[in-house]
């Protein structure tokens, strides 16, 4: 998986509006597109208007490229940047804590990353951080905790052995 060129722009270009490109990154990256193809290809250019985009938005999209192959496991608070057991890749949703008031609000303090077993230890990918392996960054989730996957259940366009 190579990580999109106009990775660092879009992120730029999104932050100094208040927004962020953690999702569209990520598909980016699992579908070799640049970012930006990502966006402009998004439903309904909804995620132009809002600059984030929920667990249900994020699974559309997917679903997308992969019709049926991936499912939201929810229920999985955690601390730790680790998969959801029998399972070697999967988007991992980011609550940052804080009081934010409405849930509508706390929707927009949320990141995603990619977990992805590599080599017995989970790797991460961040948009701001790139590529990281777990034991690189144990305080990442100091602010903030693992609520829901999207686990990519049959994914037949990359094997982990390709990588």
């Amino acid at each position: 998986m190579r990580i999109p060129n106009d990775l660092k722009e879009q992120r730029e270009k999104y932050e100094k509006q208040g927004l962020g490109t953690c999702g569209p990154s990520i598909l980016a990256l699992l579908f070799n597109h640049p970012v930006e193809y990502i966006i402009n290809h998004w439903y309904e250019d909804e995620y132009k208007d809002k600059g984030y985009a929920n667990l249900t938005e994020m699974r559309r999209e997917l679903n997308c490229f992969t019709p049926n192959w991936v499912k939201i496991k929810r229920g999985n608070k955690s601390k730790e940047l680790k998969l959801p057991e029998g399972y070697w890749m999967a988007i991992a949703r980011i609550q940052w804590e804080g009081d934010w008031g409405h849930w509508i609000e706390a929707q927009k303090h949320t990141h995603y990353v990619l977990i992805q077993a590599w080599g017995g230890e989970n790797r991460i990918f961040c948009n701001s951080i790139g590529w990281f392996n777990q034991s690189q960054n144990k305080n990442y989730l100091k602010k903030g905790h693992i609520t829901s996957f999207l686990v990519i259940d049959n994914w037949k366009m990359v094997k982990p052995q390709d990588l």
